[in-house]
């Protein structure tokens, strides 16, 4: 199975490439800092409601053509912050399943971006049952964000984006223009076959 690089393409629009296509987030990147990053598509994978968009994923690409966006981390258990500034115009964070992120208010640009998990919770409620576990944990973690970044925060939590079935996964991003305001946004996806792939839509939070 070969990957082709599209970066080029990516670069060009990146809000319009995020809506076409499915972009899987690969990257591992424990430190909160502006990376450069590409896209690479899988060859003979098919997005099964979007006849011509393809299924992608991030990947560290240092040389050009490439992106500077801002990386927030992830730590299982724990909440993570990255400070969104005017350094890029976009920002990533690690692959979500059940986890909440977070972006807080701010002037200029500048606001402080957050990913944070709560495993533990879940696995403590599971004697209880699936469902008490899952909305325990999202309590848990939506609270964490709320006491960290305000009650005015743009919050993403898993009781928005999960689907009953769990085979949702999310890539969020943040994006905004010089000087304004980020907004949080999240590309929904799933696998449905071997090389098949469905495009949620992406929603701003």
């Amino acid at each position: 199975m070969a990957y082709i690089d599209i970066s080029e393409e990516f670069c060009g629009d990146p809000e319009g490439f995020m809506a076409n296509n499915v972009v899987m987030q690969w990257i591992q990147h424990e430190k909160a800092e502006v990376i450069k990053v590409g896209v690479k598509y899988i060859e003979n994978a098919v997005v099964q409601n979007k006849p011509d968009g393809k299924a992608c994923f991030f990947y560290l690409k240092p040389e050009p053509p490439c992106l500077a966006v801002y990386w927030c981390p992830y730590a299982q258990n724990t909440l993570k912050s990255a400070m969104l500034g005017n350094e890029a115009l976009f920002a990533l964070t690690a692959a979500v399943t059940g986890c909440s992120v977070g972006l807080g208010s701010g002037k200029n640009g500048n606001q402080m971006m957050c990913h944070v998990n709560s495993a533990q919770v879940g696995v403590d409620w599971k004697s209880v049952s699936e469902q008490e576990a899952r909305a325990r944990q999202a309590q848990s973690q939506d609270a964490q964000l709320r006491y960290k970044l305000g009650q005015d925060l743009n919050l993403a939590s898993p009781t928005m984006y999960r689907s009953n079935e769990l085979d949702t996964m999310v890539t969020f991003y943040a994006v905004h223009g010089l000087n304004l305001s980020w907004q949080l946004c999240g590309l929904s996806y799933r696998k449905t076959g071997g090389n098949q792939y469905f495009h949620g839509g992406v929603l701003r939070y």
